[in-house]
């Protein structure tokens, strides 16, 4: 994998903050799960989320499970799409901003 340049590590950054879709539904069951001042959508996200800002998970640290729903173009047996949405449950870790750190360069 090629090593990527300062600004593309920028806009992976930057990209790595923004959500194409919020769900009051959903920050308030991660909310429930909080124990901390963190705010979903500011302060929670998912690991390769966390990773792309330039942070690690904590040794130790347990995330909150959640089943979230993605939305994917139905493609029949030759890879073609079919038109139709088809909408598919994935489970997901999420870890707020208390359990991670910054890579530390080596």
């Amino acid at each position: 994998m090629p090593k990527l340049t300062e600004a593309q590590k920028q806009e992976r950054a930057q990209k790595a903050q923004t959500f194409d879709y919020m769900s009051d539904e959903a920050y308030e069951e991660v909310m429930s799960q909080l124990d901390c001042d963190c705010e979903p959508y500011s302060d929670v996200y998912t690991l390769p989320r966390w990773n792309a800002q330039g942070y690690m998970i904590k040794k130790g640290s347990k995330g909150i499970k959640k089943i979230v729903y993605l939305k994917s173009k139905e493609k029949d047996a030759q890879g073609n799409e079919t038109g139709r949405t088809i909408t598919r449950p994935k489970a997901t870790v999420l870890f707020c901003r208390c359990q991670v750190k910054k890579y530390q360069k080596q």
